[in-house]
């Protein structure tokens, strides 16, 4: 799992993992550009499905990236845009998206 900030000034980041040692499939900017939805400075939320595999097994992974833009006049951009992306060996995407929404709720609030 990663948590993503879209930054205007700084440029697109993984700004938490967990576990923090995590190794994820993509590089972070592989990672950020899938993680990111198409006009996502327009939506308030969104999220994107990913397929992978498992770099070491060659596992199928399942991923769901849930994308939030919070209003905010304080930055540059006018609002702060973060996903959070989950990885599993087992497709419960309907199971993760209320699940993703509320820790990335928390974790922005």
């Amino acid at each position: 799992m990663a948590i993503l900030d879209f930054d205007i000034t700084v440029g697109d980041c993984v700004c938490a993992r967990y576990p923090s040692n995590a190794q994820l499939p993509f590089s972070d900017d592989k990672l950020s550009a899938l993680c990111i939805p198409e006009g996502g400075h327009i939506f308030e939320e969104d999220h994107t499905f990913v397929l992978c595999k498992e770099p070491v097994t060659s596992d199928q992974l399942f991923g769901l990236a849930y994308f939030r833009n919070k209003k905010d006049p304080t930055v540059k951009r006018g609002a702060v845009m973060r996903s959070i992306v989950l990885l599993s060996r087992r497709p419960f995407f309907s199971f993760y998206l209320p699940l993703l929404r509320e820790a990335l709720r928390r974790f922005m609030d």
